[in-house]
């Protein structure tokens, strides 16, 4: 019989990394049919497995996305995927498959200091307070 593994307690974990993620268009490059990550994305994600606190989720959990933009020109949406892999490379997730809510949202624009607030979080936790709120509305 296989070994069940507990569930991980319900926890939330919010930092705040200076600077925004690369786009998915320049995170990205394509070479010869082959893609990778670029130069740009590379310095991202290692910065943020440096300024990322060490804990690891195991289990499903949610992701917001807070975006101190240095302009209105950025797509906010642009930004999902190169957060999730960084995280990932971070360790605060094993795999990015486990992050089963994602939202990105600008909290404002602030030109001399660009930021991104992280919050993850146990997807149960986000499930609870998402029914309490239905409950207020109904």
């Amino acid at each position: 019989m296989k070994k069940q593994t507990p569930p991980e307690p319900p926890r939330i974990l919010q930092f705040t990394i200076e600077g925004i993620p690369p786009s998915a268009n320049t995170y990205w490059r394509h070479d010869r049919g082959v893609t990778h990550i670029s130069t740009e994305g590379i310095e991202w994600r290692e910065f943020v497995a440096i300024m990322a606190p060490s804990e690891q989720f195991t289990g499903r959990v949610f992701l917001d996305i807070g975006l101190w933009l240095p302009d209105l020109r950025r797509d906010p949406d642009n930004t999902i995927k190169s957060m999730q892999d960084s995280l990932q490379y971070a360790g605060v997730v094993k795999n990015d498959r486990q992050i089963r809510r994602t939202g990105v949202y600008e909290i404002g624009i602030d030109k001399a200091n660009p930021r991104t607030v992280i919050t993850v979080g146990s997807l149960e936790l986000w499930q609870q307070w998402i029914m309490t709120q239905i409950q207020e509305v109904a």
